[in-house]
């Protein structure tokens, strides 16, 4: 076998939701099966969804996921599939199941688990205890999952030394801003140094506070892109993808790794036999990318990650739009024009506090294009306003939007039901800086934030570098004093804020995370606490 016609099928499926992913499966595997695909490949817990939380726990769940992967493999019977799902054996594992001809022929299972954060998957799975491969028509195959790619030494290491002859990756990787491509550096990097082609399919849209970049990709043996499917967005990328002929060797050491890790230890192989593909190749059939996917900017890959966040929150919550508090700030216009430009101005609506901006908040509202809502309830007091935007939200079945900052929440810069009310705080993992940038950027294709908004706050901020380097980057005080350009006795004052904050957070509405460390989630303080530096 010289190739392989595989297909990416980067889908965007919801937690928990068994019938509609599995639906979605089918309909993706059958228009693979119909472009002449030899096996189709789906993310990392496509069937569950990703992260399905604690409902892993549930011996109910499992079941229902594997009477659902019958369902799969017995409506599309003449494809190759691997699906991702959580199995339960002799344990529960993070497992890709191989099915074709009305059965499942096996599964591979995931042997790194992150154990934190948002995709804390050590509580839940078991590593796998064996290394697997297909083999069909003389080929073997090895399919990992996500992390599984990352380590020297580790599992798709050790396929590759095994005789591998394409690796298939199956992933939920989430956004980080700043790290856009970092994935596929990650893959260009192991393709290259064990000499074997890399499929990388990856997961799209937007599950409660994860975003999925998508861009899913086919990295030839010596580490050139052949494809790349879109970012964000479902996508089928179908490729014919060349083999590895023979076993070549393996460098020592990677050009670029996500993380280093002592070698995993050398552990039986065991082989899934497959039968030779058979599929009929349907060449003239088959629409044929001339290049790959250009790759986003930083500010539109941020932006579209937040629009990405918005849209899959409101409808996968089945809300009817989106209702916002509309002032003179920045970020609530900023919140705006996203929500906008991720919903339409015909599904946002903005409560308008009367007083001082209250005019800068039509004029926004104008620019965009979105119906300005009256309210008689004195608004003067942000729990006011909070007040006012949930009862409105509720009463039109519409998600209330909260436009809470990271620095907000960092340094308790707004009030506890105020305005952190809301069922989704899209710029909760912004900087104020941040929000500065993506609001210049925004207004570069045509104004829909009113310039007098922008210009107040168009200067550099010491404060959330200092926080910057306090939270996310875990650097010593010195640094962060130097960043303020703050004493010891500045740096004590920070800190009080920050920790009197902790209740904030605590209560703050979800939101997407689009930096390495979000608060909250995957960086809290003790309620009671007395640090001090």
């Amino acid at each position: 076998m010289e190739a392989i016609r595989l297909a990416l099928a980067q889908i965007n499926p919801i937690a928990g939701d068994l019938k509609g992913n599995s639906d979605l499966i089918i309909t993706y595997a059958e228009r693979a099966s119909a472009q002449g695909a030899d096996l189709v490949v789906f993310p990392e817990l496509a069937l569950s969804g990703y992260h399905p939380r604690d409902l892993i726990a549930s011996k109910g769940f499992l079941t229902s996921c594997l009477a659902h992967l019958k369902k799969i493999y017995e409506s599309v019977p003449g494809i190759p599939m691997l699906v991702g799902l959580p199995l339960m054996e002799s344990s529960v594992t993070n497992s890709a199941a191989l099915c074709f001809g009305g059965a499942q022929a096996g599964s591979f299972g995931k042997s790194h688990m992150p154990g934190r954060g948002l995709q804390e998957e050590a509580k839940y799975f078991d590593p796998a205890g064996e290394l697997q491969l297909m083999r069909t028509g003389g080929a073997l195959i090895g399919v990992n999952i996500r992390e599984d790619l990352w380590y020297i030494g580790g599992p798709a290491e050790q396929q590759c030394r095994a005789g591998a002859s394409l690796i298939i990756n199956m992933s939920a990787w989430p956004f980080v801003s700043g790290r856009t491509g970092f994935a596929e550096r990650l893959v260009m990097s192991f393709a290259a140094r064990c000499a074997t082609p890399v499929a990388f399919v990856n997961m799209a849209g937007a599950s409660d506070e994860l975003v999925f970049e998508g861009g899913s990709l086919v990295m030839g043996a010596d580490g050139r892109l052949i494809a790349r499917a879109r970012p964000f967005v479902e996508d089928l990328l179908i490729v014919d993808v060349p083999l590895r002929e023979t076993p070549e060797s393996i460098n020592a050491e990677p050009a670029e790794s996500a993380d280093s890790a002592e070698s995993t230890e050398s552990i039986e192989t065991h082989f899934i036999e497959l039968p030779a593909f058979t599929q009929e190749r349907q060449k003239a059939a088959l629409a044929v990318r001339e290049s790959p996917e250009e790759p986003l900017s930083p500010e539109q890959a941020l932006y579209s990650a937040l629009a990405t966040a918005i849209v899959d929150f409101t409808e996968k919550g089945n809300y009817k739009g989106a209702m916002l508090v509309l002032g003179g700030g920045i970020a609530p216009a900023l919140n705006a024009a996203i929500t906008v430009d991720a919903l339409g101005s015909a599904s946002v609506s903005a409560l308008v506090p009367p007083g001082k901006g209250e005019d800068t908040a039509r004029r926004g509202a104008e620019l965009l294009g979105i119906k300005c809502i009256e309210i008689t309830l004195d608004m003067k007091s942000p729990r006011a306003r909070g007040y006012a935007l949930m009862e409105a939200a509720d009463a039109e079945g519409m998600v209330a939007l909260s436009s809470i900052t990271k620095s907000d929440l960092a340094t308790g810069g707004v009030t506890l039901y105020g305005e952190s009310a809301g069922h989704f705080a899209p710029l909760k993992d912004l900087w104020g800086t941040d929000v500065l940038l993506l609001s210049k950027w925004r207004n570069s294709m045509g104004e829909v934030i009113p310039a007098s908004v922008i210009e107040p706050y168009d200067k550099d901020s010491p404060e959330d570098e200092a926080l910057r380097i306090l939270i996310e980057e875990d650097m010593g005080f010195d640094e962060a004093m130097q960043a303020a350009g703050i004493g010891p006795a500045g740096l004590e004052e920070l800190f009080k804020r920050i920790q009197a904050a902790e209740q904030l957070r605590r209560q703050a509405p979800p939101g997407p995370r689009v930096t390495p460390k979000a608060l909250g989630a995957e960086w809290t303080l003790p309620l009671a606490g007395r640090f001090r530096p």
